[in-house]
């Protein structure tokens, strides 16, 4: 018997936009999602926009590799020994639950704040160790770029878990751990981000530790809240 080939249509996952990061130009399942393709804006050549977004995510996991030890070397060292007056009593370490939506949109304005007051010391430092370095540093704009797409997008999905923090109906339990699921996700490559960040901008470490601090308590909180959107799978991303 012959194999059949699903069309296109077929193979289009149903509310797969739900558990994404509406970040469509950098999605890497395009051609599975029925509002990519009938939004006129974005229904361009997606297999290619896939192909291309998953060597963009690639090489910014294989960036943050190669950086990875150094870079978590400087964090332990940071968190003992925090730079400046600031000290780590001063820094959250326990989240309740109706805190962590506030944290959230509180870190994406002060991510905001901070690349307005920084954003041309971050490029100067950059093209100052670009003779050096120059290789190493070209995916610097996209580091920027993806912790900036998701500043504000973390406090605003997460709190669509928050709604359902103690629903018992199953439609409302799946939507709760799929929101919560993509939340951590976003934090996944928000830390990715900072600690490239870390490690290529010498004289910026205080701020950047502490964006990095906060993210990762309100990670470990929000695996603690909902234990089950750790595992949960994100259709048409991760099943």
């Amino acid at each position: 018997m012959k194999n059949v080939k699903k069309n296109t249509e077929d193979q289009r996952v149903p509310n797969i936009h739900l558990f994404c990061d509406r970040w469509c130009e950098r999605c890497i399942s395009s051609r599975l999602c029925k509002e990519f393709a009938n939004d006129p804006k974005l229904n361009i050549q997606y297999r290619e926009l896939d192909s291309a977004n998953k060597k963009f995510w690639n090489s910014l996991t294989e960036k943050l590799a190669e950086y990875l030890p150094e870079a978590e070397e400087k964090l332990k060292a940071l968190i003992i020994h925090p730079p400046g007056k600031k000290s780590c009593e001063n820094y959250p370490t326990v989240y309740k639950h109706d805190e962590l939506v506030p944290a959230l949109l509180d870190y994406g304005r002060k991510v905001n704040e901070w690349f307005e007051q920084n954003f041309d010391k971050v490029h100067e430092i950059v093209a100052e160790q670009t003779d050096i370095r120059n290789q190493n540093l070209d995916f610097i704009d996209d580091t920027i770029e993806v912790i900036q797409w998701y500043q504000y997008f973390l406090g605003i999905k997460f709190q669509r878990a928050t709604t359902n923090y103690k629903a018992t109906d199953v439609n409302d339990l799946y939507d709760r751990d799929g929101s919560a699921k993509i939340t951590l996700v976003a934090l996944d490559r928000c830390i990715a981000g900072w600690l490239i960040m870390l490690n290529n901008l010498p004289g910026l470490e205080a701020p950047v530790i502490y964006f990095l601090f906060i993210l990762h308590r309100i990670k470990r909180d929000i695996e603690h809240y909902y234990p089950k959107s750790v595992h949960f799978k994100r259709p048409g991303f991760e099943d």
